[in-house]
């Protein structure tokens, strides 16, 4: 009776154990079989050749505009800093150029906070941190509608001409402010989206003069020549034309009469992907694949003309999507950076981890988005799967996976960063199936396997199923496990 008993029991707490599980647990599939287990065969191998070399990264980054004064003075902005900066390890800081706006000053300090926070991170890691300024619009005086909201363009002077000389002279001494505040402004892009007419701050520019808009490259050139005139070798290389689209004949139309008067003023062609492929807000969603053919005549642009490529703005998609959408950048064509949109931003409560921007906050007790008072989304660490460990000057190199189960689907990704001193590969798996991978990493050029973290995107997922450690299959070298809708970096050296 007493054996029947204790049966009884350890069946009641089996099915117990059954029970009080909770749904939002990371997936067993993160977990390696015990070391008795006879290890199944590897579906996938990988064979890296850091021979064939492709882009140098300049980094990853994020903007800081709207809402980024909701973080320094609050018990969170260390925390936040951290997030984004040690851990995340962004590289790249991109703000809203507001000189001679009233709120100037207020701006100009919440930038300075966010690049010193940054600094001290990028300094323990030998590196620089980078600083890209984008102007949404002009000071209202320079404007056609006169006021910085509602598109316009650039005012035109008494005898007609749209002013250029002075939308000139205003960049060049809002880079003179910016630095004078400690604040370097590394790359400048003259003007967001100058391609779409805004219902927030703003101004259009057109590839040629018309009526109504004064032309891109003639404002870009003025603005260029006059940074050499007055800041001779601390001109800041210019990012163009950082449209809202990445149509490749937009971009080139564009760009073109600028390279037939001043072909060394460009040094990335800047470009967002709000247009040039399938994407919307809402549904969030991103089409990935459907951006193939501009990125590839991007990637042919800068091929012909040596410019580098850079995404400087871009939100929409699932977490799984963005991953993806990122990786498209960087393998088709050879982003050397991707800069997203939110660093920050704001929002209210939130039920799930599925939406925009990389780390939600509020301005108010009431409406926090967590306890704490602010959130990591899903975004965060799509992002973080890249710029934690692809560090700036890794070079982007072959890194072919070679399907050995010839029975099963196709839709893995990857992409693989070699250091500068070629001791370090970091590899990002993409496992877009709905059936668990399993891939042996080990290779004769980079034989021992690091760290390796991992995120499962599944619907629903939580806190817990993110940036996980994972070790190789027991019995095996370097056998990782690639859960459904997951994204793993695994970092490798000699």
């Amino acid at each position: 009776m007493r054996r029947i008993l204790l049966i009884i029991s350890a069946v009641m707490l089996l099915l117990c154990g059954c029970v009080n599980r909770k749904p939002t647990e990371a997936p067993t599939a993160t977990v390696t079989p015990t070391p008795t287990e006879e290890p199944k065969p590897a579906q996938w191998s990988y064979t890296p050749d850091p021979n064939v070399r492709y882009q140098t990264m300049d980094g990853f980054g994020a903007g800081f505009t709207w809402y980024a004064d909701w973080v320094p003075g609050k018990p969170y902005e260390q925390a936040i800093y951290d997030l984004l900066f040690r851990d995340c390890g962004l590289s790249i800081l991109r703000f809203k150029c507001e000189y001679g706006y009233t709120n100037f000053e207020r701006s100009a300090s919440v930038n300075k906070a966010y690049y010193d926070a940054a600094k001290q991170y990028a300094d323990k890691r030998g590196e620089s941190m980078k600083v890209l300024y984008s102007s949404w619009s002009p000071v209202s005086s320079l404007k056609s509608n006169h006021v910085i909201n509602g598109g316009g363009s650039l005012k035109k002077n008494e005898d007609g001409a749209y002013d250029y000389e002075g939308f000139a002279g205003w960049w060049t001494d809002a880079v003179k402010a910016y630095r004078e505040k400690g604040i370097p402004v590394d790359y400048v892009s003259i003007q967001n989206e100058c391609d779409f007419q805004a219902s927030y701050d703003g101004c259009e520019f057109g590839e040629k003069e018309t009526d109504k808009l004064a032309s891109y490259p003639t404002a870009f050139l003025s603005v260029y020549r006059s940074f050499r005139e007055n800041l001779g070798d601390k001109t800041p290389m210019m990012i163009a034309p950082e449209t809202m689209t990445c149509d490749a004949t937009t971009l080139r139309m564009l760009l073109n009469p600028i390279l037939k008067e001043e072909p060394d003023s460009v040094y990335a062609v800047g470009h967002h992907l709000y247009l040039g492929g399938s994407s919307s807000d809402d549904p969030d969603f991103c089409g990935y694949e459907s951006f193939q053919s501009n990125l590839e005549r991007i990637e042919l642009f800068c091929r012909q003309t040596g410019f580098k490529a850079w995404q400087t703005e871009f939100y929409r998609g699932t977490s799984l999507q963005t991953a993806n959408m990122i990786l498209k950048c960087l393998t088709v064509e050879n982003a050397s950076a991707y800069i997203y949109w939110g660093g920050v931003w704001e929002g209210g409560k939130k039920s799930n981890m599925e939406t925009n921007n990389m780390i939600v906050v509020a301005n108010s007790d009431k409406n926090k988005p967590t306890a704490v008072g602010y959130l990591c989304t899903g975004d965060y660490y799509a992002m973080r799967h890249y710029s934690e460990f692809i560090r700036p000057d890794y070079v982007r190199v072959d890194g072919p996976l070679t399907m050995i189960d010839r029975t099963i689907g196709t839709n893995l990704r990857t992409a693989s960063f070699v250091s500068p001193d070629g001791s370090r590969i970091v590899c990002v798996l993409i496992n877009n199936m709905d059936d668990e991978m399993r891939i042996d990493m080990a290779n004769a050029s980079f034989p021992k396997l690091v760290t390796a973290k991992q995120s499962v995107f599944t619907e629903g997922f939580t806190a817990d199923m993110m940036y996980n450690n994972v070790k190789p299959v027991p019995g095996t070298q370097a056998m990782l496990l690639l859960p459904p809708s997951s994204v793993t970096t695994v970092v490798m050296e000699k």
